[in-house]
């Protein structure tokens, strides 16, 4: 059976790794640089496209990279890479694209070369964490921190840059929302890497591959992400979406409906194993750390939201902020997957 083209580009830039889990937290930055400063619904959408298309090249490559510098050892360790099926050029030429994708449309938006700057490093990261000698994947903490900034932190910086946050901040609580989505990224992006590594530990374990995971027992992994990482990252969170309600009733009744669900799952006893086998033990439910239900959150609600938020914006009638006040509940509260 003859795949679709668009299945077949997904899978070489293992968009499932990225499109729902990474993108919706950088959307709702922009948001809610839209909603606090008025900016119009046309300059809106255009950075709105223009950051999408970037950070969707930078993710392209930065998987492709990782997938070409991980063959042997995915063989080794029994894990499909969609990178080896392609010849030498082929695999260069994808990277090659990728980047120029990048940069492409980054010029053809703006000539500032702040945001330029933030996009090369963006790109450079998932090169030194894949590429040897370097390969900061296979340097305990490097990579763990490399990982954490190309993947979340970085590309939040980037929105901020290109939606002119800092520049439009006018009050100490707006510039307290770009701090705190940078801390929040950040935080999420340890947290979601440390998590990724202990899933890949048996498989890295067969080929010979020692990340950070490898180094530490689980129970020292456990503490790191749920006495420091996940904390910080809540706190994050919560500063950035507490300092964005009162610009946003519907956005505070959403974080309530939220707060009311995660405690009927927490008196529930739900369980949730992370690091340890289910069979051995199974962790307490945690908010934000819940991956469970993350195709639930990101494609049953997510889609409908955005859709109805198109349809309000097209009309005259309706303030033009609707349309981001609709969005942001969801995509603000889309659980972020390890990396």
């Amino acid at each position: 059976m003859t795949r679709h083209p668009v299945n077949s580009i997904a899978r070489v830039i293992r968009a499932d790794n990225w499109f729902c889990w990474k993108i919706p937290p950088l959307l709702a930055v922009a948001y809610a640089s839209f909603l606090l400063h008025g900016t119009d619904y046309r300059s809106a959408l255009h950075e709105l496209l223009f950051i999408f298309w970037c950070v969707a090249s930078v993710a392209s490559y930065g998987h492709i990279i990782n997938d070409v510098y991980d063959i042997e050892a995915d063989r080794a360790g029994g894990k499909p890479n969609a990178m080896e099926r392609f010849r030498p050029w082929q695999r260069l030429s994808l990277c090659f694209l990728s980047v120029v994708s990048g940069f492409g449309a980054l010029l053809c938006f703006t000539t500032n070369w702040t945001p330029a700057a933030v996009l090369m490093i963006n790109y450079l990261l998932p090169t030194i964490y894949s590429i040897p000698p370097l390969r900061l994947k296979e340097r305990g903490v490097a990579g763990v921190a490399c990982d954490a900034f190309g993947a979340h932190a970085v590309p939040v910086l980037f929105v901020l840059l290109v939606v002119g946050f800092f520049q439009q901040a006018s009050t100490l609580a707006e510039v307290g929302i770009g701090i705190s989505a940078i801390v929040w990224s950040l935080f999420a992006g340890l947290r979601s890497i440390v998590v990724h590594q202990v899933d890949d530990l048996l498989s890295d374990g067969r080929s010979q591959v020692v990340t950070f995971a490898g180094t530490q027992t689980r129970e020292s992994l456990r503490r790191l992400v749920l006495c420091c990482f996940l904390p910080v990252e809540a706190i994050g969170l919560g500063v950035f979406t507490l300092l964005l309600v009162p610009h946003s009733e519907v956005l505070g009744i959403a974080i309530l409906a939220y707060a009311v669900l995660e405690v009927g799952k927490l008196c529930a006893g739900m369980k949730m194993p992370m690091f340890f086998n289910e069979s051995e033990s199974q962790e307490r439910y945690l908010p934000l750390l819940n991956n469970l239900l993350r195709t639930l959150v990101a494609k049953r609600l997510a889609a409908p939201v955005m859709c109805h938020a198109v349809r309000l914006s097209d009309s005259r009638s309706t303030p033009p902020y609707v349309f981001w006040i609709t969005n942001l509940p969801a995509c603000i509260l889309t659980p972020q997957d390890a990396s």
